[in-house]
């Protein structure tokens, strides 16, 4: 929000757009760097390619508060192609550094990084579960086609073991 506010005065002031005086009077309004905080808008370009989040998509919501069972937006995820883990991972270092340069903001940039941790090692969750899941299934399935002759005899002794108390 903080930058939309400096932007919004700077236009009132300015009769032109200049980035650097706008990241200078953000500097002496805020007492933070404009880049740092505009990189918390990467949370929610996942699906952008380093384009800017015009549409307000905000994958980094419903990938944090989905349940990995139910998987409703692992479709996004897979058909994105990105490796989700390695994106976050990138946006929890960034923030590591924003926090670091930052005394005042220390905090925030803080939960930030901690929030990208997550994010890191939940958003794909869903289908690596999923994925887990069909590998049991295609083992227990050729096991039981392939090695259904053990079974069938263990069955049978059992069976026998229970009717005639052997």
């Amino acid at each position: 929000m903080l930058p939309g506010l400096v932007l919004f005065a700077h236009l009132d002031f300015h009769r032109d757009y200049d980035e650097t005086i706008l990241k200078q009077e953000f500097r002496n309004c805020t007492g933070g760097e404009f880049d740092d905080f505009m990189a918390l808008d990467n949370f929610d370009s996942l699906f952008l390619n380093t384009k800017e989040n015009k549409e307000a998509q905000n994958p980094s919501k419903y990938l944090l508060y989905q349940d990995p069972m139910l998987g409703i937006f692992d479709y996004h995820v897979k058909e994105s192609g990105v490796n989700t883990k390695s994106y976050y991972q990138n946006i929890q270092k960034c923030m590591k550094e924003c926090a670091k340069k930052t005394g005042k903001y220390q905090l925030l940039f803080s939960f930030y990084e901690k929030l990208a941790a997550v994010l890191a090692d939940k958003a794909d969750l869903g289908m690596c579960i999923k994925s887990a899941y069909r590998f049991i299934q295609e083992i227990r399935t050729i096991l039981t086609e392939w090695f259904w002759f053990p079974f069938l005899l263990l069955q049978i002794s059992y069976n026998c073991i229970i009717e005639f108390n052997v």
